[in-house]
């Protein structure tokens, strides 16, 4: 008998507030900021800036900020919060915490069930080059550039109960943009404090969200036109997707790899607000676990084809804010076909499944995106029909 099954978890429900209610507000705000002539930085400073600073908020002297991220990917998604002061005019400590939802094979099942990590996160951060630059270029001290940290975290998985201690070292770029956008991103190299075994993680990390400061000053529209593109008009767009690209784990007695890059093309359908987007992604996965020493390579091919539909791409185009492009807020449909090879049963199989989201898509400059989306899978499995949510960020370099 066929049944059906809703499992929407914590973070999900939380993310699809936040996601649905808010960026009217964030985008009204930037807008309004935008718009706004009034307090704008002085000529005798701004002629320093570079449009892509002045987009950073690098004319701004930033103490402190709050900030919120969401990220998702795949089978795994969350949330987490966070703020950071300034101790020095190059020195910060950062504090973080939050939640990730993520899938783990149960022997027991032709399936995976799902679980949640919860973590705390502290950080001293140097931003290297700012004493430079402010001498240089005369930027303010801000928490918008390149640093290096050193940091602790602390993580507790539901999945048996596991609490994980961590020392982590970065190399990052943090970059608030437009007075509510931030993304920080980069590579960390961490150790667990095991008293039982040595381990250790590489990988890089991409994070997007929603951030709040302080500010003074105004931004100038004319300034930053070559970042937002006003009237660029793209037919079409090759995309390639930075999150999750590489991740490994390794020590004594067990080793970890993971590597999954992401390409896609979207084409407009003429002059219409409507186009056809496609994405072809490769999963290689490697565990030398004792527990999977039968089996130790695993891999997915997912090939995705969706329609999207620009539903606020006129009022931007009329505000200036874009040209008939590909860069506006959408409603899509469409699904994915994946060849799988999965580790917890190693048995070479066909899935699909279907999705209905909305996202928020932007192109910036002449080659970086981000593509932030939200909604609902429908995962048809045996005699079982699955509605997953759904939560992808995707960050990268466009051509």
């Amino acid at each position: 008998m066929l049944r059906s099954k809703l499992n929407i978890s914590g973070w999900a429900g939380l993310c699809l507030t936040i996601l649905i209610f808010c960026p009217k507000f964030i985008l009204a705000q930037n807008e309004d900021v935008i718009q706004d002539s009034s307090n704008l930085v002085k000529d005798s400073e701004l002629q320093y800036l570079a449009p892509w600073e002045h987009a950073f908020m690098m004319h701004e002297e930033t103490k402190w900020i709050f900030k919120a991220f969401l990220n998702g990917y795949d089978e795994s998604g969350g949330m987490k919060i966070g703020f950071e002061t300034k101790l020095k005019r190059s020195f910060s400590v950062n504090i973080d915490g939050g939640i990730t939802s993520m899938y783990y094979p149960d022997p027991e099942r032709d399936y995976i069930n799902r679980t949640n990590s919860y973590f705390l996160s502290l950080d001293a951060r140097w931003y290297y080059r700012q004493k430079k630059r402010i001498q240089e270029k005369k930027l303010s001290a801000n928490l918008s550039d390149n640093y290096i940290s050193l940091g602790y975290r602390f993580s507790y998985l539901d999945f048996d109960r596991i609490k994980a201690q961590q020392i982590f070292a970065r190399w990052g770029l943090q970059r608030r943009f437009l007075s509510n956008g931030i993304v920080d991103m980069g590579f960390e190299f961490g150790t667990f404090l095991d008293k039982d075994q040595k381990m250790y993680q590489l990988g890089n990390y991409l994070n997007i969200g929603l951030a709040y400061a302080k500010d003074k000053y105004k931004l100038d529209r004319e300034k930053l036109c070559p970042v937002l593109r006003c009237y660029a008009a793209d037919s079409y767009v090759f995309k390639v997707n930075f999150t999750e690209l590489v991740n490994m784990f390794f020590g004594d007695k067990a080793i970890r790899l993971k590597f999954r890059p992401e390409i896609a093309f979207e084409k407009k359908l003429g002059l219409s607000p409507f186009s056809i987007n496609t994405q072809l992604a490769a999963q290689l996965y490697y565990s030398g676990l004792q527990s999977m020493s039968d089996r130790q390579f695993s891999y997915r091919i997912d090939v995705l084809l969706e329609g999207r539909w620009y539903y606020n791409l006129k009022r931007r185009i009329r505000k200036g804010k874009t040209g008939n492009g590909l860069s506006a807020n959408y409603i899509a449909l469409g699904g994915n076909i994946m060849y799988d090879d999965p580790m917890y049963n190693h048995k070479t199989q066909f899935r699909n499944n279907l999705h209905l989201i909305t996202g928020w898509q932007r192109l910036f400059g002449e080659h970086l995106y981000f593509d932030l989306s939200i909604g609902f899978t429908y995962l048809p499995d045996n005699s079982e029909y699955y509605i997953e949510p759904r939560l992808k960020t995707a960050v990268g370099y466009r051509f």
